[in-house]
């Protein structure tokens, strides 16, 4: 079997040291304000559009050719590649994290300190200063804080270095595309189909002044389409629009103005709401509006995470803006739809021929009943002829202060309160952690699980052999979340789970990490061999000895990356749901896929 990384690559934006050395740094906000913000927001599409990704030398071009500084910067950058130039190592201008804190610095700052015009006056000595500007961002967020027992582990490393901007950076917009649609008809259908719900989606339409869920949906795959094509601009007077399909009030709501006075650059600590932590602000508006009317789509992972990841947020305000009792949003969004609606009716559509038993958590409350003190019933229980395998399920949200601190301690603290045993609740109110009767969950819940079945006590299956094989899986459902180190790091967790259950480690099957992106793009292949061939390949794949950095970083990989080396096809399915959203149109009319 192959290494997933056969060939690893590591892509570093330019830092000012690589070519400034001791030269005197620019002040963000003096820079900034030389620019009105408009022009600040084309930079950032230009930026991202012409700079993003691309080799060093070609930021040269952002000066003039007659400027003698072009040449100065082409020999710098030229020596700092002679000297530091890696087969494995890739320098670029910037990355997609460039744009947003350039923005995000931009927007920080009050409108009354921006330049009303478009011009500055000494343009050769301003774009000068705005590279300068670009390598001192890059360098900031590069930065990330370990302790000094975590500096030689590569899980950790490879972990801290990629987390925070997992997301962003590692953004595949066919898989995000169709996935995040998906998710997006399901969950309205559920709220269509339950009573209960018809205040939240009542509340969602008078938010964004529409009639269904169908325009709010429309609107955004259509954005996301034609401004593709249009550099990331959508012009006023939505001509581009020839099926009429782009509803204006839910652009405009998901829209910041360029004239906006200012948008805190952070939350002040874990328990601040406000601020722009993890650019929260731009997650919950992935558009801009210039002064002339013109729309800008400045990051096209935000736009798409607007189809369903974004929801919650959304359904927060307006279960806080509605009288009465209201359905606790947290419970709908996890449990009712992630976990009984979502995973369920995936592994449902998964199960092969080879399973004997397959229960949900509905089905196992059927077999017994679980008492006060004992462990939660498994998301989902599967039995083969010689296997059985337990799968939880976990949606989860990082806090968007610890999150952008990039501080392992930090991040380490709050995964295992969410994915290993539950230790302490946030009280925003009065800025505390309210400690709590530990609860195993996920890793914790899992082993326990198997420390049962070896004790022959697990009450759902009393008839499983003490010696059976036990695959333990942990389904995040956030697929934005499985950053590179995450899955090595939670199988190191799971152990220790097992050694705390007095288990010996070695002998149990290593925890796998699945998101349901995983079961939407192979479900077909998994109900024809069944999940426990796959399993198996996975395992060997990471169960050799490390020789290169290569295989060392191939024995980090997921379960996720793993499937990546088999092909799929999320088109027809994807074509069913574009349909669905299509249903209240008249027939020949589509929506603008690419």
């Amino acid at each position: 079997m192959e290494d997933r990384y056969d060939s690893l690559t590591f892509i570093l934006p330019m830092e000012f040291n690589y070519i400034f050395k001791r030269s005197c740094r620019v002040s963000f906000k003096k820079v900034l304000c030389q620019y009105s913000r408009d022009k600040l927001i084309r930079l950032a599409v230009l930026l991202n559009s012409e700079y993003c990704n691309k080799p060093l030398y070609k930021i040269c071009k952002m000066l003039s050719s007659n400027d003698p500084k072009q040449q100065d910067l082409f020999l710098r950058i030229k020596s700092f590649l002679e000297k530091n130039s890696k087969p494995s190592v890739e320098y670029v201008v910037a990355t997609e994290i460039t744009t947003l804190e350039l923005l995000r610095r931009a927007f920080s700052i009050p409108l009354g300190k921006f330049r009303t015009t478009n011009n500055p006056l000494n343009v050769d000595r301003l774009q000068f200063q705005t590279i300068k500007l670009i390598t001192q961002i890059n360098e900031e967020s590069t930065k990330f804080h370990i302790g000094e027992k975590d500096k030689e582990d590569l899980s950790v490393l490879y972990y801290i270095n990629s987390a925070s901007y997992y997301d962003i950076s590692n953004f595949n917009e066919q898989n995000e595309f169709i996935a995040q649609t998906i998710q997006a008809v399901k969950f309205f259908k559920l709220l269509e189909c339950e009573s209960k719900y018809k205040s939240l989606l009542l509340g969602f339409y008078n938010a964004y002044s529409i009639s269904n869920w169908r325009e709010y949906l429309r609107t955004l795959l259509s954005i996301f389409s034609l401004s593709k094509d249009g550099g990331g601009y959508i012009y006023s007077d939505l001509n581009i629009d020839i099926n009429s399909l782009i509803t204006r009030s839910v652009i405009d709501k998901l829209s910041i103005s360029s004239e906006e006075n200012n948008i805190p650059y952070s939350s002040k600590d874990e328990y601040d709401q406000g601020g722009n932590s993890d650019y929260k602000m731009f997650r919950d508006k992935p558009l801009f509006k210039l002064t002339n009317g013109d729309y800008v789509v400045y990051n096209r992972s935000f736009l798409i995470d607007r189809l369903y990841s974004s929801l919650y947020f959304d359904f927060k305000k307006i279960v806080a803006e509605l009288k009465g009792k209201q359905p606790n949003i947290s419970h709908l969004f996890t449990s009712e739809f992630i976990e009984k609606t979502l995973f369920v009716g995936l592994m449902n559509e998964c199960l092969s021929h080879n399973v004997v038993e397959a229960f949900d958590e509905s089905g196992l409350k059927c077999k017994y009943q679980i008492k006060k003190g004992e462990l939660g019933y498994p998301d989902y229980f599967l039995k083969t002829d010689n296997a059985v395998m337990l799968f939880e399920c976990k949606d989860i949200r990082i806090n968007a202060w610890i999150k952008e601190q990039r501080n392992y301690a930090l991040i380490e603290r709050e995964l295992k309160n969410k994915l290993v045993s539950k230790t302490y609740q946030l009280d925003y109110s009065k800025c505390s952690h309210n400690i709590i009767i530990p609860k195993k969950i996920g890793c914790g819940q899992i082993a326990g699980h198997v420390s049962n079945i070896r004790n022959g006590k697990f009450p759902w299956d009393t008839s499983l052999s003490p010696n059976i094989k036990v695959y333990p899986v942990l389904v995040i459902a956030d697929n934005r979340l499985h950053a590179p180190g995450l899955a090595q790091l939670l199988r190191r967790w799971y152990n220790e789970c097992l050694l705390s259950e007095g288990l010996q480690t070695p002998l149990e099957y290593p925890l796998i990490l699945m998101s349901p992106l995983t079961l939407i793009k192979y479900s077909a292949i998994f109900k024809r061999d069944g999940f426990q061939k796959y399993f198996d390949e996975y395992y060997n794949s990471i169960s050799s000895v490390p020789l290169d950095i290569d295989s060392t970083l191939n024995h980090q990989i997921s379960f996720d990356d793993y499937m990546s080396k088999y092909p799929f096809n999320l088109e027809e399915k994807g074509k069913l749901f574009i349909k669905e959203l299509m249903a209240d149109r008249k027939s020949g009319v589509n929506l603008y896929i690419y």
